[in-house]
């Protein structure tokens, strides 16, 4: 139990830590809104970042999904749902491989 509270007490200092850089840097919600300017594809790929993050820490996928195609419209929103889950889904894979091993053997 106490590895829990652990657990997610780690979580949210690593969040607000992550938040405090963003703002530290400037980067606000502002950065994730898509520009027209197609030469600028740091909004794309910090969606990616964010969204990964996200779904690594088990948030539910339906809304980042919901969110990215209004954000980014079908085309584009499907191309980087792709991406997101994809690359989530090798983190959590490797992390469930590499880190948790041997918690999850004495679980079986």
């Amino acid at each position: 139990m106490a590895n829990s509270i652990k657990f997610k007490l780690a979580v949210g200092v690593g969040l607000a830590s992550l938040m405090l850089i963003f703002w530290n840097k400037g980067i606000g919600i502002e950065a994730f809104y898509p520009s027209d300017d197609l030469s600028n594809p740091t909004s794309p790929l910090l969606f990616i970042l964010a969204g990964t993050i996200a779904l690594v820490l088990l948030v539910p996928k339906t809304p980042v999904s919901i969110l990215c195609g209004a954000l980014y419209g079908w085309p584009l929103g499907t191309a980087l749902m792709m991406a997101i889950a994809l690359s989530a889904a090798t983190i959590n894979y490797c992390l469930g491989f590499y880190l948790f091993r041997s918690a999850l053997e004495t679980l079986t």
